[in-house]
């Protein structure tokens, strides 16, 4: 019976504690300047390509490596967009810092922050 007292009293402090309501602004924060700079990476990855892949390598050790690049960009990409989806889901914008806000294109689709928090919950388990 104290177990019991115990995590009902944990739960009531946590509730009033103050990160449980800075978190996930923290968290919707650090996704939008996540998104930003995979924007540039990929934008200097097209300015300045990576060297060749030495001769030394199997045309299969390339393909391999060159595909396992393209799809962990992809992965991140998603991951950044569904947390974006769920974040806006409400039709209310996304405040960085206080520096500034990101609009909410997409809001008032039905259940999108149902199936977007499924999506960047199983996406951000794979990477």
């Amino acid at each position: 019976m104290q177990c019991s007292d115990w995590v009902c009293g944990m739960v009531t402090l946590s509730y009033y504690d103050g990160w449980y309501h800075q978190a996930p602004e923290l968290h919707k924060s650090i996704g939008i300047l996540l998104m930003m700079t995979l924007f540039i990476r990929v934008i200097w990855r097209h300015i300045s390509p990576p060297p060749a892949a030495p001769k030394t390598h199997s045309k299969l050790t390339r393909v391999s490596a060159v595909a396992a690049h393209v799809t962990l960009y992809i992965l991140l990409f998603a991951i950044l967009i569904s947390g974006y989806l769920i974040s806006t889901a409400d039709g209310k914008p996304i405040n960085v810092f206080g520096l500034f806000e990101v609009p909410a294109t997409l809001s008032d689709a039905g259940v999108q922050a149902d199936t977007a928090g499924v999506v960047h919950l199983w996406l951000a388990w794979s990477v």
